[in-house]
């Protein structure tokens, strides 16, 4: 994908979030002043009857992009074809 990326746009889009550890979280609060951070964590699992209620969830949570630099059209049929 990357390959295809540089060949096609010249340059690389980022399509998913960084990940962080709760030790680099920890990490990143201490060095910004917190005290005593406590950090919980909850595992939750969803299931969907089809793909595109998840990708309705996500729009709504407002996760489906971020990134400012990110492509705000889908590919022609043509680009997908070379």
């Amino acid at each position: 994908m990357i390959e295809a990326d540089i060949e096609m746009y010249e340059g690389v889009y980022r399509r998913f979030m960084e990940l962080y550890s709760i030790e680099k979280i920890n990490y990143l609060l201490k060095k910004n002043n917190f005290q005593n951070p406590v950090i919980e964590r909850d595992t939750l699992k969803f299931y969907y009857n089809n793909f595109y209620d998840l990708l309705k969830d996500l729009r709504y949570m407002e996760n489906s992009n971020i990134y400012c630099d990110r492509k705000l059209t889908f590919e022609k049929k043509i680009t997908l074809k070379k």
